[in-house]
């Protein structure tokens, strides 16, 4: 929503309805499992704890310096931690 990169690989959805909603719609359509990435997002963590529903958030050092509340809090709800310092 800040800006449309051109970033490889990656779906962006375009859709008028809230985040929840638009994961809803998706099992609608007979997806049996979701796969959501994420940096930060409180919409994400909404959605945890529903089946079928995998939520990874990202982070680097910098990020979890600085947002390390909301990381431990994902990781409570039980969300997924992808370390991007460990990734090329």
């Amino acid at each position: 929503r800040e800006g449309e990169g051109n970033i490889r690989n990656v779906n962006i959805v375009k859709t008028n309805l809230v985040f929840e909603d638009y994961i809803f719609n998706i099992f609608d359509q007979n997806f049996s499992k979701i796969n959501v990435y994420t940096f930060i997002s409180s919409a994400a963590l909404n959605i945890v704890n529903i089946n079928g529903v995998e939520v990874n958030f990202m982070f680097n050092s910098f990020l979890m310096e600085k947002y390390s509340e909301i990381y431990n809090l994902a990781k409570k709800l039980g969300a997924n931690l992808v370390n991007l310092d460990n990734h090329e």
